[in-house]
């Protein structure tokens, strides 16, 4: 009997039958992008756009001023007159970024799926993970800087030194100290983590160690992305973000996890351009090629060093 099938030569194997594929492209894993809504000193009275724009920070009569004034004034005699503390300035330069992604005419009539919609969601995230990138780069920058057990350089970290509840304490002592101003209402600052060194943090034991954070319940009010809840004064942020394939500078190649912990105007932004998507003119005489993509003309600077914590640790998993 002459069977119709797969198995013999004949309909199926002439091509009746073809290999299938799913037509929902289904996106690669990426973390999440945190740490651009966290620049919240901007220019409020620019002159212009030019080529760079400074911010100033009026300063406060120094402590000799204060102590100087607590002699009582002679009947007598007039005050002499002292000089108004200077400001201090804060550069910011703003540089162009960008990318373009150029599909043609006959890609869009022979594709599995539409590229177009594609093309829109890879731009949209390489575009927010550049701006990641420039913002947490200058974080890095941050005067304030401790390390794990206390170690005196970058270099000498080892895979022990971890990130412990004294340290995030200690952050937030300094914070107050610094007179630095809280993220929120009920004076909390907020800080970035990479998930490998909350980790170690929860894991660790003792008296003083990792509680069960704040997760705010039904208050969902001004939650940053990624936030998950606050332990000693910090309202913990988690992002794989925070890591680089450079990172491998601590001892013996070690992974050096960066962690910043701040308070208000920590990190200052300019914007001459925000990040923007363009679509290209079709200038080739047949109008095959169509261009998409973004750029954004921006610089982030740390506003202020005193309320800004960079923290440098390793981490058992990595």
């Amino acid at each position: 009997m002459a069977y119709t099938s797969i198995a013999t030569a004949g309909w199926a194997s002439g091509g009746g039958v073809q290999a299938a594929y799913d037509k929902l492209f289904r996106w690669a894993l990426k973390s999440n992008l945190v740490c651009e809504p966290l620049a919240d000193v901007q220019p409020e009275d620019p002159t212009s756009n030019g080529s760079s724009v400074t911010l100033f920070k009026q300063a406060y009569f120094a402590s000799a001023d204060v102590v100087a004034a607590t002699t009582p004034l002679n009947e007598e005699a007039d005050v002499t007159p002292v000089k108004l503390p200077a400001p201090a300035a804060v550069v910011l330069t703003p540089t162009e970024y960008g990318l373009a992604v150029v599909r043609t005419e006959k890609l869009d009539r022979r594709g599995l799926v539409p590229v177009k919609p594609i093309i829109a969601q890879a731009v949209a995230r390489h575009a927010g993970e550049v701006i990641d990138y420039l913002v947490q780069t200058e974080l890095r920058n941050a005067t304030n800087l401790f390390r794990a057990q206390n170690r005196a350089s970058t270099v000498t970290i080892t895979q022990t030194d971890l990130l412990r509840a004294t340290d995030i304490r200690k952050s937030v002592t300094t914070l107050r100290a610094n007179m630095a101003a809280p993220r929120d209402m009920n004076g909390n600052f907020v800080g970035v983590f990479h998930p490998d060194v909350v980790h170690d943090l929860r894991e660790e034991t003792g008296s003083g160690s990792w509680r069960v954070p704040n997760e705010y319940g039904t208050d969902q009010n001004k939650i940053w992305n990624g936030e998950f809840g606050l332990f000693e004064g910090v309202r913990f942020i988690q992002t794989p973000s925070t890591l680089r394939t450079t990172d491998n500078d601590g001892a013996s190649s070690e992974i050096v996890h960066r962690s910043f912990i701040m308070g208000a105007e920590a990190l200052a932004k300019a914007e001459f351009q925000a990040p923007t998507t363009v679509v290209s003119p079709q200038t080739d005489l047949l109008k095959r090629f169509f261009g998409v993509g973004w750029k954004a003309d921006v610089a982030y600077k740390i506003f202020r060093n005193e309320s800004l914590i960079a923290l440098q640790s390793a981490s058992s998993l990595t």
